[in-house]
């Protein structure tokens, strides 16, 4: 009975492992497989308790790593061909040129001939390298132009409590197409919080 399990572990396993194998050989930018995903590449007559137990196992041999909600085969690192990283270079320059006015993703694919899917796995994998950042809205800066931003926001608060919505759209000097974005950005960046119709430097003392 015990032989039998280990046997049926040691194929759920294999599966696992050559599931993943196959995915990051069609999928290289890719950081890793959702959990889920991988599950779903066994027998459905599988239990999930089954699936979970041979996962487990293959992390704690060292042979998968997890990280939040992905899976990846230890040495996996999501890499670029040499198209691929031309491309990310332009992207990046373009980025830097555009500073705080970014075209849209559809512009980008359109501008330089990527595929939607293909050019969004190419902006995940430069904001996983810190070299774009992603801001509510679907849009893309550069980090340079970000932290310039954050720069003269932390400046306007050395010598004011509150930062209003027109001197906020003022100091970013942008339509209000990447305005907004960028608020909500900075926000997420712990650098300001709202308050009513203001925001206050992260760690002010709110007004409300």
């Amino acid at each position: 009975m015990y032989q039998r399990q280990a046997r049926e572990t040691a194929r759920l396993e294999a599966t696992l492992l050559a599931g993943l194998a196959d995915f990051h050989g069609r999928e290289p930018l890719r950081p890793g497989l959702p959990r889920a995903a991988l599950r779903g590449l066994l027998p459905d007559n599988v239990p999930r308790e089954a699936a979970d137990l041979a996962m487990e196992r293959l992390e704690a041999a060292g042979q998968i790593v997890s990280e939040k909600d992905l899976v990846r085969e230890r040495a996996h690192r999501a890499r670029l061909g040499d198209e691929d990283e031309a491309a990310a270079r332009q992207l990046v320059a373009e980025a830097e040129r555009c500073g705080l006015e970014p075209p849209s993703p559809k512009d980008w694919a359109a501008q330089f001939g990527l595929a939607p899917d293909h050019l969004r796995d190419l902006l995940a994998h430069l904001e996983r390298q810190g070299e774009l950042v992603r801001a509510p809205g679907d849009l893309w800066f550069s980090r340079a132009a970000v932290e310039g931003l954050r720069e003269k926001v932390n400046a306007h608060f050395e010598h004011a409590e509150e930062l209003d919505t027109q001197t906020y759209k003022a100091l970013i000097g942008t339509s209000r197409r990447t305005a907004m974005p960028l608020m909500e950005l900075l926000d997420e960046m712990h650098v300001t919080r709202r308050s009513g119709e203001v925001r206050i430097a992260r760690g002010g003392r709110s007004q409300d």
